[in-house]
C-alpha cells in the first residue's frame, strides 16, 4: 500500500478476497496475466541441428476505470501464474506454457503465451503485451550468423508514471547456440535466454516472460534434448484512487 499527500494505490501479489468495511472513493484497477513460459532448445547430434529456445511472451494487460466499490461487500482477486518453462522442444508453445488469467472486479488479462522455437527465419511469440525474443538457429550452411533477439519491454501501469518504475508484461529473451550472443529480457523481469544452460524465470508479479533455453545439447537425456525453458513470471492488480 502506497499513500501520498492527495493519491493511493495497492499492489495486490497473490490470489484472495478483498473485503470493503469503509467505501472508499471511486477506484481504478489495473490487471496482468501471468507471463508466457520459455521454450526448450533442440540439439540433434546426429545432423547438427541446433535451435534455441525463444523467449516467452508477457501476459496481457487490461484496466477498468472509475467504478465504485459496494460496503461490506467481497471482492475475488485471482492473481495468474507464470506458464511453466517447456523442458522438450516438441512441448512448446502448449497449454502448460500460457500464463494464467489475471481476474478481479469483472475484469480479466490473459496470460501470455509460451516461447516457439529459433529457426534462421525466426518468428517472436507476440502474443502478449511484450513479445518474447527470438533466436538464430545452426541448421543450415551458412549458419545464421545473428545474434538471439531480446525480449520487448513491458507498459506502465495505467501509464501512470508516479506508481514506481516497474514495466508489465515484459517478453523474455531467446536463448543462443553456441557462437551467438543470448538474448536479455525486456524491462522489467524478463528471463534472459540460455546458452550453455536453461532460461531464467520471469519476475514474479510483472507478468513477463520466461527466457528461452540454450540449444546446447543434454548429454543425460540423449539426441535432440537441450536446454529448458524459463518459467513466466505471476501476474498482478494494482488498485489506486480515481484520476
Amino acid at each position: 500500500i502506497t499513500i501520498t499527500k492527495t493519491d493511493w494505490w495497492i499492489k495486490f501479489l497473490q490470489s484472495g478476497t478483498l473485503k470493503v468495511v469503509n467505501t472508499p472513493s471511486r477506484i481504478d484497477a489495473f490487471l496482468v496475466g501471468g507471463g508466457g513460459g520459455g521454450a526448450a532448445g533442440q540439439n540433434n547430434t546426429t545432423t547438427e541441428w541446433k535451435y534455441p529456445g525463444n523467449g516467452g511472451a508477457g501476459g496481457y494487460t487490461n484496466k477498468k476505470l472509475d467504478f465504485a466499490l459496494t460496503n461490506g461487500s467481497d471482492y475475488p482477486i485471482t492473481i495468474g501464474a507464470g506458464g511453466k518453462g517447456s523442458t522438450y522442444y516438441k512441448n512448446n508453445n502448449t497449454d502448460e506454457n500460457i500464463g494464467g488469467t489475471t481476474s478481479a472486479f469483472s475484469t480479466s488479462a490473459a496470460g501470455g503465451h509460451g516461447g516457439t522455437l529459433g529457426s534462421c527465419d525466426p518468428k517472436r511469440q507476440d502474443k502478449g503485451t511484450g513479445a518474447g525474443g527470438a533466436g538464430p538457429s545452426y541448421a543450415s550452411v551458412p549458419a545464421c550468423n545473428n545474434n538471439s533477439v531480446n525480449g520487448k519491454n513491458g507498459v506502465k501501469a495505467f501509464g501512470d508514471t508516479t506508481i514506481g518504475s516497474t514495466l508489465y508484461g515484459a517478453g523474455g529473451g531467446a536463448g543462443a547456440w553456441y557462437d551467438n550472443d543470448v538474448g536479455t529480457g525486456g524491462t522489467t523481469g524478463g528471463g534472459t535466454g540460455g546458452k550453455e544452460g536453461k532460461g531464467t524465470a520471469g519476475q514474479a508479479n510483472t507478468g513477463a516472460g520466461g527466457g528461452g533455453g540454450g540449444a546446447k545439447a543434454d548429454t543425460v537425456l540423449g539426441n535432440q534434448r537441450a536446454q529448458d525453458g524459463g518459467s513466466g513470471g505471476s501476474g498482478i492488480v494494482i488498485i489506486r484512487n480515481k484520476r
